[in-house]
């Protein structure tokens, strides 16, 4: 249908959201934005993240919802992080007179399964998305490289969310689209759960992950995720 789950760039936006649901009992309802703290929030549609409305960054997920209730948690129509897997209502939107989309919604389908960070393969990753180290979360045996990439003016931000390598094993991030391009920060081995995150100039980085060591069991690797940041 041409949809994509709504972004909400003003308070009139967002009242006007609400007061659509206001003859339903809701109490939340899913739109289309990921938080990855209370101050960096992206929309999945690509569009500019200029208002926010969030009350509530939890630890049970990333998602946004908006509440259509004053809860004792929430507030109503403040915005609240959840498990992004939650059954739950959501709401659309597309561009006005859109010729290329079809009048009549597609046969239901059930959900596809949750994909796997992508753990090494050529080619070129669109923001936003997961990356990691081979055969992660189990021991890695080679090297890796991913060219991470936006639109336009954007840029790319990456947040380490977990690395655990050897002293040996380096992982690069380059402000482009190749390891000729400026170095941007070259990570060793850190234990365990870990935020660490990184920005590019421009609408490319390029990630190198070597492995030296030639070690073969105790260590996992790392996964990332990344966003096109403004």
């Amino acid at each position: 249908m041409c949809g994509n789950l709504v972004s909400i760039h003003s308070a009139e936006e967002n009242r006007f959201i609400t007061s659509i649901y206001s003859h339903f009992s809701y109490d939340s309802i899913r739109i289309g934005g990921i938080a990855t703290s209370k101050d960096f929030i992206v929309w999945t549609d690509g569009s500019t993240m200029d208002y926010s409305n969030l009350e509530v960054f939890g630890s049970s997920g990333n998602c946004l919802w908006l509440s259509l209730q004053t809860t004792d948690y929430h507030s109503k129509g403040s915005w609240f992080t959840g498990d992004c897997t939650t059954p739950k209502h959501f709401v659309c939107k597309r561009p006005i007179g859109d010729l290329n989309c079809s009048a009549t919604p597609p046969p239901p389908t059930s959900a596809p399964p949750t994909p796997n960070p992508p753990t090494c393969s050529t080619g070129t990753y669109m923001a936003p998305g997961i990356i990691a180290s081979p055969n992660y979360p189990g021991q890695y045996r080679s090297s890796c490289a991913y060219t991470l990439a936006t639109y336009g003016s954007n840029k790319i931000r990456i947040t380490f969310n977990y690395i655990y390598t050897h002293s040996w094993d380096v992982i690069s991030m380059y402000d482009g689209d190749s390891g000729d391009a400026p170095l941007i920060y070259q990570q060793y081995s850190t234990s365990g759960t870990t935020l660490k995150t990184y920005i590019s100039t421009g609408n490319t980085m390029y990630v190198y992950f070597k492995y030296n060591s030639g070690a073969t069991s105790g260590y996992s690797g790392f996964n990332a995720t990344f966003y096109s940041v403004f």
